[in-house]
C-alpha cells in the first residue's frame, strides 16, 4: 500500500514540476506569442471572401432554389449548402467573413492550449516549446485562416470525436466524426478505420448512421427549399462532385496523388489513372494497418494515420489540406523527443515539415518571400509558385514513410 501511496506521491511531484514555468520561457513563450498574432493580425487584415465567398454564395442559392450544386463553383456537400443556406441567413458576407476569420484563429488557440498542455508533463521542456513555437505558425493551418476555409472546424471534431471514442462514447464521437465528414469529407478514411479494429468496430457503426442521418437532413431540408421532393436524391450531388472537380484535377496547385499521376503521365482524360491512384492509396492504407498491428483502435497513432492519408484519397487536395499532416508530425516529434530516434527518422520528420512549410497560399510561397527579401524581386510570378507547390506536395510521401519506418521499427522492437 505504502508502494502505491509513493509512486502517487513522485507522480504528483513530477507533474507539478512539469508545470512550473521558468524564468527562461519568457523569451519562447514571447516568440510564439508573437508568431501567433502576426499571423492573426494578418489573417483579420486580409478581407478576401475567397473560399468562404463561394460556400456563401452556395449558401444563398440553396436557400433560395435548393440547388447548390447548379453553381459552377459549387464542389462541396449537400450538408455544407444547409449550414451555409442558414448562414446566409443570418449574416452578411461581410460579417461572415470576420467571423469564420475569428473562428480559425479562436480554433488555433484552443487547439494549441489543450493539445501542448497535455504534452507538457511528457516532453521534455525545450523541445515542448520548439514544437509548440513551430505549430503555432504551422503554414497550412495560416493558409486555411487566409482561405477563410473549414478545415480547422472539421480537424476540431475529427479529434474531439476520436477523443470521444477513446473514452467509450461511441456514439457522441460517431455523431462528431460524421459532423466532420459531412461539413467536408477530407478524413475520409476514418469510418473504415473505426471498422478496421475491434475496440472501435462501434463507433465505426455509429459514424455511418450519423453520417446517413445527417445527410438525409439536408437533403430534406434542400428539398424544402426547391419545393420538389425529387431534391431529396443524394446523388446527383455526389454526381456534382466529380463533374466539378474534374477540370482541377491537373492543375498545379492540386496536391492529391491523382494530381501528380496526371501531371507525370500527362493526360488527365486518362481513365485508368483513377483506379491506378485508388489501388495506390489503398496499399498505403493497408501498410499503415500492418504497421499498427499492435496498436488497438483508439490509439492516437491510428488517428494520425486516418489523418495523413485521407486527403490523399480525393481527387482534389489543395495545399491548405497539409493541415492534416498536423497529428502525424505532432505524434512523431513528441515520440522521437521522449524515447529517442534514428538520425534517419528525425530527418525525415524535418524534411517532412520543411516542405509543407514552404507555402502560404493565397499569399505565395516561403522561397518567393525570401527572394523579396533579399534578391529585389518585387513579385513572385505564377511559374515560379507552381515549381514550389510541386516540391512541397511531397510532405506527405516523406511523412507517410517516416512514420511507416517509425512505427515498424517500435513493433519489432
Amino acid at each position: 500500500m505504502s508502494g502505491r501511496s509513493s509512486t502517487a506521491v513522485e507522480a504528483r511531484e513530477h507533474a507539478r514540476r512539469a508545470g512550473s514555468f521558468q524564468l527562461w520561457e519568457i523569451v519562447p513563450a514571447a516568440v510564439v506569442l508573437a508568431g501567433f498574432a502576426a499571423w492573426a493580425a494578418a489573417a483579420f487584415a486580409y478581407g478576401r471572401p475567397l473560399d468562404f465567398g463561394l460556400a456563401y454564395r452556395a449558401g444563398v442559392a440553396a436557400w433560395d432554389t435548393g440547388h447548390p450544386e447548379q453553381l459552377r463553383t459549387w464542389m462541396s456537400t449537400p450538408f455544407l449548402g444547409m449550414v451555409m443556406a442558414l448562414v446566409s441567413r443570418a449574416v452578411s458576407l461581410r460579417t461572415g467573413i470576420g467571423a469564420v476569420t475569428a473562428l480559425n484563429v479562436g480554433l488555433t488557440a484552443v487547439l494549441l492550449a489543450v493539445v501542448w498542455r497535455r504534452l507538457r508533463p511528457e516532453v521534455p521542456r525545450a523541445a515542448w516549446w520548439a514544437t509548440l513555437g513551430l505549430a503555432a505558425v504551422f503554414a497550412p493551418m495560416v493558409s486555411t485562416a487566409l482561405f477563410k476555409q473549414f478545415n480547422l472546424v472539421v480537424l476540431a471534431l475529427g479529434m474531439a470525436g476520436f477523443a470521444a471514442v477513446r473514452r467509450g462514447r461511441n456514439s457522441a464521437g460517431g455523431a462528431l466524426t460524421a459532423l466532420a465528414l459531412c461539413l467536408k469529407p477530407i478524413a475520409v478514411l476514418t469510418p473504415f478505420a473505426f471498422l478496421a479494429w475491434r475496440d472501435t468496430r462501434k463507433a465505426g457503426v455509429w459514424t455511418i448512421v450519423w453520417a446517413a442521418a445527417f445527410t438525409a437532413a439536408a437533403q430534406a431540408f434542400l428539398a424544402w427549399r426547391a419545393g420538389n421532393p425529387a431534391a431529396l436524391d443524394p446523388f446527383p450531388a455526389f454526381l456534382n462532385f466529380s463533374k466539378r472537380t474534374a477540370p482541377w484535377v491537373c492543375h498545379e496547385e492540386n496536391f492529391s496523388p491523382r494530381g501528380t499521376l496526371c501531371r507525370v503521365a500527362g493526360d488527365e482524360a486518362w481513365e485508368p489513372g483513377a483506379f491506378i491512384v485508388l489501388a495506390g492509396v489503398l496499399l498505403l492504407a493497408a501498410m499503415a494497418r500492418n504497421a499498427l498491428d499492435r496498436h488497438p483502435g483508439r490509439s492516437w497513432e491510428a488517428f494520425a494515420f486516418v489523418s495523413l492519408v485521407s486527403p490523399m484519397v480525393g481527387p482534389i487536395a489543395w495545399t491548405h489540406y497539409q493541415l492534416f499532416l498536423a497529428p502525424m508530425l505532432v505524434l512523431l516529434a513528441v515520440r522521437f523527443a521522449t524515447t529517442g530516434a534514428h538520425w534517419t527518422l528525425w530527418g525525415g520528420l524535418v524534411f517532412a515539415f520543411f516542405l509543407s512549410a514552404l507555402v502560404v497560399r493565397p499569399i505565395g510561397t516561403v522561397p518567393g518571400g525570401l527572394a523579396y527579401l533579399f534578391g529585389g524581386r518585387d513579385t513572385e510570378t505564377l511559374q515560379d509558385a507552381f515549381r514550389v507547390m510541386a516540391v512541397s506536395q511531397l510532405a506527405q510521401y516523406f511523412l507517410f514513410l517516416t512514420a511507416y519506418a517509425a512505427l515498424r521499427e517500435r513493433r519489432h522492437a
